[in-house]
């Protein structure tokens, strides 16, 4: 009969060292080489994936407000008509993306009624861009459904309007 002996761990000696630097050699060999390709993919625009919005076809002025029984609507800009109505608890979507790009308006100080601008592209994407703050937000990146739930309030009689400097940015 034999006392099972308890498990020593290996004695620190040249071998472990050498097994540890050429882990540590290999590590530091895998984050350079990522390090490497990313700044090859940044600069040569490999691997990269660009977004062809085209030239704006339409565009829309709207405003998107709360009403005091909790509905959210949007209406268009120069006739106040109202283009979509969402009763409390309803358009779950559209409350949570104009929750969002109110964040940044809050930030920057901007009036609440300043209008947002929908655009359609030749390319057929359509955006809700915030003129107030520059920030353009691409609809068909969600889902289609979300760019069918747009596409008619942009609108068949809506203001052609040309892009400025800073709305074109990005394209």
């Amino acid at each position: 009969m034999t006392i099972a002996q308890p498990h020593l761990a290996p004695a620190p000696g040249p071998a472990r060292e050498r097994q540890a630097r050429l882990m540590i050699k290999i590590v530091f060999g895998i984050a350079g080489l990522a390090l490497a390709l990313a700044v090859l993919a940044q600069t040569t625009g490999i691997g990269a994936e660009k977004v062809v919005r085209g030239q704006p076809v339409q565009s829309r002025l709207v405003t998107i407000m709360a009403e005091p029984d909790g509905a959210l609507v949007m209406r268009d800009a120069a006739s106040g008509a109202t283009l979509a109505r969402h009763a409390p608890g309803e358009g779950g979507f559209m409350r949570g993306l104009i929750r969002a790009l109110s964040l940044r308006r809050d930030a920057q100080h901007v009036a609440p009624a300043t209008p947002y601008e929908l655009r359609r592209w030749d390319s057929s994407r359509i955006t809700l861009n915030d003129p107030a703050t520059g920030h353009q937000l691409p609809l068909d990146t969600f889902t289609p459904a979300v760019t069918r739930m747009f596409a008619p309030l942009v609108g068949s009689a809506v203001q052609q309007q040309a892009p400025t400097k800073h709305q074109t940015q990005g394209n």
